[in-house]
């Protein structure tokens, strides 16, 4: 089971790490980019309440969830419309993740054809 969370606070997300039991988490580095006024406390109201930051996740632009279609059309790195904005935010996004001592940081990469030989794979 997965669970997905969106606090508008960090303090709203350890209060939901509390009351699930959870010591560990993987955060969303979006919202340290986008909100740093919110988020930029994180690191240390997680070391005040025995939270381990473990790994962090970016979010591409554009991408929507709302069916497998959409996400298949809009996700991750793949689609050459948004590849730009991307890889602008990818330096920021380490730094951030560097920051906060992550050695891992996680993405959705796309649906890339299953076929070794598709042009797609070559370009």
């Amino acid at each position: 089971m997965q669970l997905v969370f969106a606090p508008r606070t960090p303090q709203e997300l350890l209060e939901q790490l509390k009351a699930l039991g959870i010591p560990r988490a993987q955060i969303a580095l979006d919202a340290l980019r986008e909100q740093p006024a919110i988020w930029s406390g994180l690191p240390d109201l997680c070391a005040a309440a025995g939270v381990q930051l473990v790994s962090g996740m970016f979010g591409t632009v554009g991408e929507d969830y709302t069916t497998m279609e959409s996400i298949r059309l809009t996700g991750g790195v793949a689609p050459d419309a948004t590849w730009e904005e991307n890889r602008r935010r990818l330096p920021v996004l380490a730094k951030l993740a560097e920051s906060l001592g992550l050695r891992l940081v996680t993405f959705h990469a796309g649906f890339l054809p299953e076929d070794e030989r598709d042009p797609l794979l070559a370009s």
